[in-house]
This record gives structure tokens, C-alpha cells and sequence, in this order.
């Protein structure tokens, strides 16, 4: 099937593909060079035109270009970048030959014969604002020189800062962010364009947290809103790519520790509260920059408490109320590590060409002891309970490419295998029970109640079971795609035809063993208020008396091994009909085949297996118009897919006795598939600023719904259950406003001084049980603000960050007043950096100054009924860093 399908890759690639004679130029030169501001670094993605002809670029990430077909004699070199003055640079083209020019850029001064020295956060934005302001689609892009000037720990917290991107938190800490309202599972999350599998067991989707990813291992991070046909069509909501660092010219070589607390809000302490945070970058060039090798590494670890009381409520009778039938609370402690590395090796054998090997390893360590008191008022029972587990996630990416431009022809490739893996081992549960009226307790007392909690006159709670289990799941990707692109010109315009494929090999596996002990020969009892066996596994030599005999193991039917293999050609053509009109137009057809296979509980030898095919062609339309040379007005048509559920996919049929309920899965299942439109109006300024104002609106087809009949086991009725295909709609209106402005043009004394906002309006909707509900994780409104100061003269910035996220719906009931909802977050951050010399730095972070508790609400917030289901409590925490560069 591989071979059949690279085959037919090929002969399309090459029917495709318009012969590149058809545009040679036998009277041409080229034009290479750099591009690099008044200090020597380079300026990536700077707009590089030869005046007179259509010949334009982008230059490359170390400030390279090159622009081949150049017609000879004396000709002028246009270069310009957002926040830089433009410059003009003669050269003389002759025919077959190569003329280098490299061009020095300054920062647009303020006031006349003004110097202006701009800090390392201000490059970074001009970086950011010029790749946004050339890019072919809707993009947002943050630099490691901004970004690492914000208080934020990973890259969730830092995805927050830009428009449309919403956040939600575990522990306290961002993992998982919405893109325009849209749901973590219907977005994708790439490093160098490489999409990372889903390591979480979760409930089978395909989101990645982003806890687990260090932002010091980052060069980028960028966020496209409006997919182009050369991209993986799995992204509905978009893109979120990390991109990792290449050798600079000149070298790098900095070294950075931190040190810091977290505010105590467990009423224990396992693990501290301390906080570690140590990071590396080693790169440089050789051979006259032919050759460049970067390596990084970075450790983060947090040891940090919080506290979650739950509520269950007496609806039974139909009365929506505050009275409570059981209480739940947990402490936890935990000690969370995120550890990792990459480096990337490059070599360019000619100015226009480019190979490069890159490796990337990234561990998410979260060791946890949960201490949970569960109070049942009806059942006039108490149960504690000590949780012990390590949730182990590793990313392990290798990847191999090159890209060259031969005039007539560009060729980019890449071939990649990223594995992503989780690991709960030995997760341990240790229950204690006992008997317990609540005498006397009122219903805002049983509400207080937590681990600490003491009883008089009453037994101890006794051992009464031991719980544990091993599970792993592995998501592992084996990739390879070609692009080609030929350039042409049409009249006055230029352009280029793109044509690619790509093939994907998908292995998934997941595997869950659990044991329970529930006789023992001893008994075992607590004090009051207190727990036991904290931090001990199964293994601890105080533990392991009390399995000696562990039966068989339970709960295997959720097991299942899958491939996933996917076929994608695309082309597209982009053609600049002159300076400010541009089209990119094209379509990409993609064919999925699916086969999963489960272990069968009734016949172990005769396993479950299902196989499944679809195919998909998704065309998309994208208009750039520019009014001036710094505006935008974008307009845009795409598709896209979501694929299904592993777990639905899954041929299984898992049968529970006790609540007499059948799931069934189905790999008849196809995608849920959207159409997107998108218009945006960006205004760049001259003082590094930009203004976009933007709508959008997304359609789901197909979405999928759950099928609810009855099957008889035995005589005995029970209610089965299977996702399925549905006829359906859901959809997405939004509004987006963002600014980003240096506060010069209200006082030159104010040049330091950047302001930056988004605003963000979604209105989602879809059918749910026969009701017309918001869609889960899309909040209505979502806005930052933060104030940037950079001073690059005294080496002083700081930056005071808030947040704002409205409530959204995470859960639905079977009536308005049981759906559950994340009630509203407000945050205040604050980060400040000041340079001791030139190669000495020392920086400041601190987060949570509104410390409050983040809460899940059952019913509509703020509305007659809504009742508070569970709330966290954190404190604020921080850290105080030195960094020293070498080079």
C-alpha cells in the first residue's frame, strides 16, 4: 500500500508540475546578500525587491536572500521592515553571474536625527510584526526576544497573550488553549511544521497539553488562523507552531538560573515549595557560516499545593437548591518537572540552498499526592483516600530535510518520526472508610469540611481496598513530504505554482492493566484528620505486605492498537498581480485509512478489529489586498477536518454490569468537516505598531452525535451507546481586535513604552440532546492587555500583564440547570529584566498577584440556580533569574 501510494505521489508531483524552461531567462543574474539591523543581527522575513521588475523575496531566517531571474545591468535593491527605515542599495546584475549586497537597517527614530537603540524585546517585536505582515495568510507571531520577556512558564501561558487564544489550567499552571472558541481537539499543534501526536490518555482525542512544553527551548511560536493547501488539513480551529532555534551568525552561548517560591495553600506538604529553573543555548558557524550547530537544554521544576472542594446536590425531587448529599475535597501535592533539549545542524553548500537535521526531546514529569476526603451525607459514610501517581509524557522528535532554489525550480523536502508517549506507572490508590451520621453538622459546615477534618466518638476509618494499575499509550508518526514550486510571470505580475505530497504512517497503542485488593489479614486505621501511605506505591516496602496476593488483572477492554495512515497531494498557484493585489488559490486532496483492533473480553483469541477509508478534497481561496505598503486587508475561503476520536474508532464493546450500560465504538467513522471565512484588516506603523481589526465565521458539517438504543444480555434490558455520523451542524461567529503600539506618537518621551491589547468575541452554537447549546471550551469573550517597557540604552524593561477569560461551557447535563461551566479568570502578571553589563542579566517573574479560585459552576453562571460544583485555591508565586552570555 506504501509503495502504491508513493507511486501515484510521484506521477503526480511530476504531471503537475509545469516544466521549468517554460520560464527561464537566458539574459538574467542573481542577487544575494543579507539583511541585518545597525548591530549586526539579522532580520528575517525583511521584504527584498529588485525596483522595475517583479523580482521580490522574503529573506531567510539568518537575513539571507536570494532572488535568481534578475535582469541585467544597473539595478536598485528595495528593502524594507516593519519599525526600520527602509534603504536602497545599487548593484550591478551580469548574465550567469552573482551579485552580493548586504544591507544595513536602522530603527525609525521618533524625532529627527534621532538615535534610537532598540531593546531585545522591541527586535523581537519587529521580528514578530514583519514574518505577520508578509506572511500569505492570517497569522500571529511572537518572537523568543518578546516572549521571554512576559512572567510566563510554558507555552500555553504564552499563547494566551495573542488574539483569539483562550487558556484553561491544571494545577494552576495553563495546559490546554482554544483558538477562536474552537475546542483543543479541533486545532493542531506542530514543532517545525511537524504535527505532535496526543501522548494524554485522556478521554482519546487528539489534544496535546501544552504544559509540556518548555518556552526555553523555543525560537518561536507562531499561530495561523487560515490554512493554505501545502498544510496537514487537520487544524479547524488552526495552527499553533513551535519553532526551534538555528546557529546564528556570530555565535550564542548564554547560561540562565532561576530560583523561587509558591505560595502554600495545601493544609500538607509533601514535596516543598520551591521552584528551579535552569536553561542553556550553545550555537555557532563555521566555514565562512556554511555550516551552523545550535544545541539547548532546559530544566523547570515547581513544587506547588492547591486545594479542590466538590459539591454533589440533592436534585432528585426536581428542586434546584444548595443542599448538598456529599462533600468532596483534595490536597494535593505536586512536583512537576519539564525537562528537555534540541539542537539543529545545518549546512548550505550554495547561497540558495539548504540541509538540515534536527532533534528534539521534551519530558513532563507530574508526581502527585492527592489526598481525597469524600463526605456522603446520604450514605452516612466517610472515605479517605491517597492517591500516588507519576504521569510521565516524553516528545521525541527527528527530522531531516533540505530546500534549494534553482531559478527555475524550488524544492523543499523533509522526512520526519516524532513518538509521543505517557506513562502512569504503579498509579496507587490506598482507601480508608468508616461510618460517619455527620451529627449535628449543618449544610454550610459539611461544605467546609476537608482533609484536616476531626470526628468525636467515632471509629477510625479502616484499610478497605488497594487499587492500582500500569497504563501506557504510545502515538507514534513516521512522515515524508516533497513540495514544488515554479515561479512565473503573467503581464505586469508575478507568481508561483506549488505543487507537494505527503505521507504519513499513524501507530497508536494503548494499554491499561489494574489490580485491587480488597481482604486483608491485619487491619489498618487512621488517625482522625489525617492520611496515610503518602508518596508510597504498591512497591514501598510498606505497602507490599498488603498485595502479596493481587489476583487477576481487571479493566482490559479499553486496550487497543491502531494505524492510521494518511495520502496528501495539493497545488496551488500564488500570483502578485502587482504590488498590492495578491491571490493564492489551490485545493489539497487527502485519503485516510484507519485499522483498529481490541482485545475481545468473551474470546481472548478472537479479537476485535475494524477497518475504515474516507477521503477528502478541501479547496481554499485566499485574497491580500494592500492599500499601502504597510496595510493589509485579507480575505480568505478554507476547509478543513477533524478526525475522530481514537476511542470511538476503537471496535469495542465494553459492558458494565453494575450500571447495566453498553459502548460501543465505531470505526465507520468519518471526519467532521468545516468551511471557514475569514476577512482581517491589519495597519502596521512606522513606530512599530500594528492595528487589526477581523471577523470570522466557521461551519461544521457532519458533526458527529451518539446513538442510544437498547440491547437485551440475557433478558436483562441494557442502554447501549455508539457515536455515529451525524447530520448535524455547529458553527462559529467571531470577532477579533488587537493592537500593538510603541506610545511614541503621544510623546517621544514615551518611546520605551509599548501598549499591547486583543479583544476577542465568539458566539458558538450546535445541537445538543435537542437543545441549542454554546460549544464546549468556546468562551464569549476573551481579552489581554499588558504594558511593555524597554529601554535598549539603560537595559531596563518590565512588562504588567492581564488577562481575561469569560466563562465557558466544559460540560452537558440533561437540562440547562446540570451543564457545567468554568466560571470566569482574571490574571495580573508581572515580569521585569535589567541588563548588569553587557554580558550579565538578571530578570524578575511573578504570577497570580489576583490569586483567586478558578471554579466550575453547575447551571448558567450568574443566573437564578447556578451553584458553585467544585473551586481551587492558589497562591501567587515567582522567581528571581540570571542569565549570562558568553557570546
Amino acid at each position: 500500500m506504501f509503495t502504491r501510494a508513493t507511486r501515484s505521489l510521484l506521477t503526480a508531483l511530476i504531471v503537475l508540475s509545469p516544466a521549468p524552461s517554460a520560464w527561464a531567462q537566458s539574459a538574467a543574474g542573481t542577487v544575494a546578500g543579507r539583511v541585518i539591523d545597525d548591530a549586526g543581527r539579522p532580520l528575517p522575513s525583511a521584504m527584498v525587491r529588485i525596483e522595475g521588475t517583479s523580482a521580490a523575496t522574503l529573506s531567510g531566517q539568518e537575513g539571507d536572500f536570494v532572488l535568481v531571474g534578475v535582469p541585467t545591468g544597473l539595478r536598485t535593491v528595495e528593502v524594507s521592515y516593519v519599525g526600520y527605515t527602509a534603504a536602497r542599495r545599487a548593484v550591478t546584475v551580469r548574465a550567469g553571474e552573482t551579485a552580493t549586497v548586504d544591507v544595513t537597517l536602522s530603527a525609525t527614530p521618533v524625532e529627527l536625527n534621532e538615535i534610537v537603540v532598540y531593546g531585545e524585546a522591541r527586535r523581537g517585536q519587529a521580528k514578530a510584526l514583519q514574518k505577520q505582515m508578509t506572511s500569505p495568510t492570517i497569522t500571529n507571531v511572537v518572537s523568543e526576544e518578546l516572549f521571554n520577556r512576559f512572567p510566563d512558564r510554558n507555552a500555553a501561558e504564552t499563547l494566551r497573550r495573542l488574539p483569539g487564544i483562550s487558556m484553561d489550567r491544571d494545577q494552576g499552571e495553563g495546559e490546554f488553549v482554544q483558538i477562536r472558541g474552537i475546542d483543543q481537539e479541533y486545532n493542531s499543534l506542530t514543532i517545525n511544521g511537524i504535527r505532535i501526536p496526543a501522548p494524554d490518555e485522556g478521554d482519546g482525542t487528539r489534544s496535546v497539553g501544552l504544559d509540556l512544553i518548555n518556552n526555553s527551548l523555543l525560537g518561536e511560536i507562531e499561530v495561523v488562523k487560515a490554512l493554505t493547501p501545502d498544510m496537514d488539513a487537520d487544524a479547524v480551529g488552526g495552527v499553533v507552531n513551535f519553532g526551534l532555534r538555528e546557529a546564528p551568525p556570530g555565535g550564542v552561548a548564554t547560561f540562565r538560573a532561576g530560583f523561587g517560591l509558591n505560595d502554600q495553600t495545601s493544609a500538607f506538604n509533601a514535596y516543598g515549595n520551591d521552584i528551579l529553573d535552569v536553561s542553556t543555548v550553545l550555537g555557532d558557524r563555521w566555514a565562512d557560516g556554511r555550516f551552523g550547530l545550535l544545541v539547548d537544554g532546559a530544566y523547570y521544576k515547581t513544587q506547588r499545593q492547591s486545594k479542590l472542594r466538590e459539591f454533589e446536590y440533592d436534585d432528585g425531587d426536581g428542586s434546584i437548591d444548595d443542599v448538598i448529599f456529599a462533600q468532596h475535597t483534595n490536597d494535593y501535592d505536586v512536583k512537576r518537572q519539564r525537562f528537555g533539549f534540541s539542537s539543529t545542524g545545518d549546512y548550505r553548500p550554495a547561497p540558495a540552498s539548504r540541509l538540515y537535521a534536527t532533534g528534539s526531546y521534551n519530558v513532563y514529569l507530574d508526581d502527585e499526592v492527592r489526598r481525597v476526603a469524600d463526605f456522603n451525607l446520604e450514605d452516612e459514610r466517610e472515605t479517605r483516600e491517597t492517591r500516588n501517581r507519576l504521569e510521565d509524557q516524553r516528545v521525541a522528535l527527528l527530522m531531516a530535510g533540505g530546500d534549494h532554489d534553482l531559478g527555475a525550480l524550488q524544492v523543499d523536502y523533509k522526512g520526519a518520526w516524532i513518538r509521543s508517549s505517557e506513562e502512569l506507572p504503579d498509579r496507587t490508590y490506598l482507601r480508608f472508610r468508616r461510618d460517619n451520621p455527620f451529627a449535628g453538622l449543618s449544610n454550610d459546615q459539611v461544605k467546609k469540611l476537608d482533609g484536616t477534618s476531626k470526628f468525636v466518638g467515632l471509629d477510625a476509618p479502616v484499610l478497605d481496598r488497594i487499587r492500582w494499575d500500569d497504563m501506557t499509550k504510545l502515538d507514534e508518526d513516521l512522515s515524508g513530504q516533497l513540495n514544488l514550486s515554479v515561479p512565473f510571470e503573467l503581464g505586469s505580475g508575478s507568481g508561483a505554482i506549488r505543487v507537494g505530497g505527503k505521507y504519513l504512517l499513524k501507530d497508536v497503542s494503548y494499554e491499561r492493566v489494574r489490580y485491587q485488593v480488597t481482604n486483608f489479614t491485619d487491619t489498618r486505621t487512621l488517625p482522625e484528620g489525617a492520611f496515610g501511605f503518602e508518596n508510597m506505591r504498591f512497591d514501598h516496602p510498606a505497602v507490599q505486605p498488603l498485595v502479596v496476593d493481587r489476583g487477576s488483572p481487571r479493566n482490559i477492554t479499553g486496550d487497543y492498537i491502531a494505524s492510521e495512515d494518511v495520502a496528501a497531494l495539493y497545488a496551488m498557484a500564488t500570483l502578485d498581480v502587482n504590488p498590492k493585489l495578491t491571490f493564492l488559490a489551490g485545493g489539497r486532496f487527502e485519503r485516510t485509512t484507519t485499522d483498529y483492533t481490541q482485545p475481545n473480553p468473551e474470546t481472548a483469541d478472537q479479537p476485535l478489529s475494524g477497518e475504515g477509508e474516507y477521503s477528502n478534497l478541501l479547496p481554499s481561496l485566499h485574497v491580500t489586498i494592500r492599500p499601502t505598503t504597510r496595510s493589509n486587508v485579507r480575505l480568505a475561503y478554507t476547509t478543513g477536518l477533524a478526525r475522530p476520536r481514537y476511542e470511538d474508532l476503537v471496535p469495542r464493546r465494553i459492558v458494565d454490569e453494575e450500571d447495566r450500560t453498553i459502548s460501543y465504538g465505531n470505526p465507520d467513522l468519518e471526519p467532521r468537516t468545516a468551511d471557514n471565512l475569514d476577512i482581517m484588516y491589519e495597519r502596521y506603523t512606522s513606530s512599530l505598531g500594528v492595528v487589526s481589526v477581523g471577523a470570522f465565521y466557521k461551519r461544521f458539517r457532519a458533526f458527529h452525535t451518539t446513538r442510544v438504543f437498547q440491547e437485551d444480555i440475557g433478558g436483562v434490558p441494557y442502554a447501549a451507546t455508539q457515536t455515529v455520523q451525524g447530520d448535524g451542524t455547529a458553527s462559529y461567529t467571531g470577532l477579533e481586535v488587537a493592537f500593538n503600539q510603541r506610545l511614541s506618537f503621544l510623546a517621544a518621551a514615551l518611546q520605551d513604552f509599548s501598549l499591547f491589547g486583543n479583544y476577542n468575541f465568539t458566539d458558538s452554537e450546535g445541537d445538543v440532546g435537542g437543545r441549542t447549546l454554546p460549544l464546549t471550551n468556546s468562551p464569549r469573550h476573551s481579552a489581554n492587555l499588558s504594558l511593555l517597557y524597554d529601554n535598549g540604552r539603560t537595559g531596563l524593561s518590565f512588562v504588567a500583564a492581564a488577562n481575561y477569560r469569560d466563562q465557558m461551557l466544559i460540560g452537558v447535563g440533561h437540562a440547562a440547570h446540570r451543564d457545567v461551566y468554568y466560571d470566569d479568570e482574571f490574571h495580573l502578571d508581572f515580569s521585569v529584566a535589567k541588563d548588569i553589563s553587557s554580558r550579565l542579566s538578571v530578570s524578575a517573574k511573578v504570577n497570580g498577584l489576583t490569586a483567586r479560585q478558578e471554579r466550575e459552576i453547575l447551571g448558567v453562571p450568574d443566573t437564578d440556580g447556578a451553584r458553585v460544583l467544585q473551586f481551587e485555591e492558589y497562591g501567587p508565586y515567582g522567581t528571581v533569574s540570571l542569565m549570562y552570555r558568553l557570546r
